[in-house]
């Protein structure tokens, strides 16, 4: 087993009956010895802000080493790259991105993910994927071709736009490079793409992965805000998402 540190990197509102439930699922399925992970949380305050320490307790249930900050002016786009900069100081050589709504549906071990991202130098990172997978060793997953390899997870064929943060793990080498090139006004995830030109030359020399195997039943599910989204009466906006807007304006 590798010890080395894992550095959790969570976005999040004040919603802290759904992060617990997201807390809950990933500790008992993949985040299993407690001292072993390291999170960062950014709180954006949209939601009740007296419920923020029932939220900072619920991080220090399931993490030892818990940093975090609440901001005011919620921006999607900031929360990311302040929590990837703030894990970028630490010694440890991945990123595990978790947003605060989504659930595993059953054990996954991550000295495996670990040991694939450490074999396969080019391999920038390895997502959990959230629909079943196709019974065949090329399916087309989230658009594109993947080619399936035996220890247990599919490479796609095309690295343009295949970055993603549904749960994931990241090289940490991956996200340092990065950092300087990313802008804080646009979606982390829309800017990852070789459309960008100041973007082409870092996305294109690395490749993009989906752990599983052929006909796999969807690991992870991310709708469980969906329903407080609608009750609060905010949406994602529709130029990609950078901050919850309130419907209609």
């Amino acid at each position: 087993m590798n010890n080395n540190k894992i550095d959790i990197v969570t976005t999040s509102v004040i919603r802290p009956d759904i992060l617990e439930g997201t807390f809950k699922s990933f500790t008992e399925n993949l985040f299993k010895e407690k001292d072993r992970y390291r999170l960062f949380i950014n709180i954006d305050c949209i939601g009740d802000e007296k419920d923020i320490p029932k939220m900072l307790e619920i991080c220090n249930k399931y993490f030892d080493e818990v940093y975090y900050r609440t901001s005011r002016e919620p921006s999607f786009p900031k929360a990311v790259l302040w929590l990837w900069e703030q894990a970028c100081k630490t010694d440890s050589d991945f990123i595990f991105h978790l947003e605060d709504d989504w659930s595993l549906f059953r054990y996954t071990n991550i000295d495996h993910l670990i040991n694939i991202l450490n074999k396969y130098k080019d391999l920038a990172c390895l997502r959990l994927y959230k629909e079943d997978i196709p019974n065949i060793k090329t399916p087309r997953l989230f658009n594109k071709i993947y080619d399936y390899h035996d220890e247990g997870f599919f490479i796609s064929r095309d690295s343009s736009d295949q970055f993603g943060l549904n749960p994931v793990l990241i090289k940490k080498e991956y996200i340092k490079e990065a950092l300087p090139l990313l802008k804080e006004d646009i979606n982390p995830e829309k800017q990852m793409r070789a459309a960008h030109p100041w973007m082409y030359d870092f996305i294109m020399k690395w490749k993009y992965g989906i752990y599983g195997n052929p006909g796999d039943k969807i690991l992870v599910w991310g709708k469980r805000g969906k329903h407080w989204r609608e009750n609060m009466g905010f949406e994602k906006g529709k130029s990609g998402f950078t901050t919850w807007v309130k419907k209609g304006e």
